[in-house]
């Protein structure tokens, strides 16, 4: 089994409990988030393993060539926000449910299309991916030789068909996609859904 894990923030997730559970049984796990704290984090919790690899890169559903930049948003209070975008106006809306909003600081991180990552590893099965809205938008532009390699896709889903809205039509769309790469059992769990073949 070949995990990749896109978002990871902090690591205290099902991620790392998955991994903990099946360790014997990984070849490999690769960490990417877009906040390098958060890449430093992973190295220092993952770091009674040989198995893991870290990637400090925001994914992006297209592909605009290497070496390329893009300017994010996160809470200024916050280093380790779970709550980061291109989009401050996202931000702003989510953390204004719970409060006056949250000062913002801009930062440059390197980024890499979905496809890319997967060139780098091919032989990924299960694929975790938290990217802030632009999950499902991002699967789709994934080539469809790697859906076939694919045992496990755990996505959030809460912001599919737009801020807060979920189960509509394009929602709908991408499961009947991955019905055609032989995904047959679909769960949710808090804001992901699991699929799994």
């Amino acid at each position: 089994m070949n995990i990749l894990q896109i978002g990871c923030n902090n690591c205290e997730d099902d991620v790392f409990v998955f991994f903990q559970e099946n360790e014997k049984d990984v070849n490999e796990i690769v960490l990417v988030d877009a906040i390098p704290e958060c890449v430093d984090i992973a190295r220092k919790k993952y770091d009674f393993t040989s198995k893991a690899k870290f990637e400090n890169l925001a994914i992006t559903p297209l592909d605009i060539g290497p070496n390329k930049t893009l300017t994010l948003y996160k809470e200024q209070d916050n280093p380790i926000s779970d709550l980061t975008s291109v989009n401050r106006d996202f931000i702003i809306e989510q953390r204004s449910e719970f409060g006056p909003p949250p000062e913002l600081v801009s930062f440059e991180t390197q980024i890499a299309s979905l496809n890319s990552v997967f060139e780098r590893y091919p032989e990924t099965t299960h694929l975790f991916i938290d990217i802030e809205g632009l999950d499902v938008v991002t699967l789709f532009s994934l080539e469809n030789k790697y859906y076939e390699k694919l045992n496990l896709l755990v996505f959030e889903f809460i912001h599919t068909d737009g801020f807060k809205s979920c189960g509509g039509p394009k929602l709908q769309a991408f499961l009947n996609y991955l019905s055609s790469f032989g995904f047959k059992h679909f769960t949710t769990h808090n804001f992901n859904l699991i699929a799994s073949k």
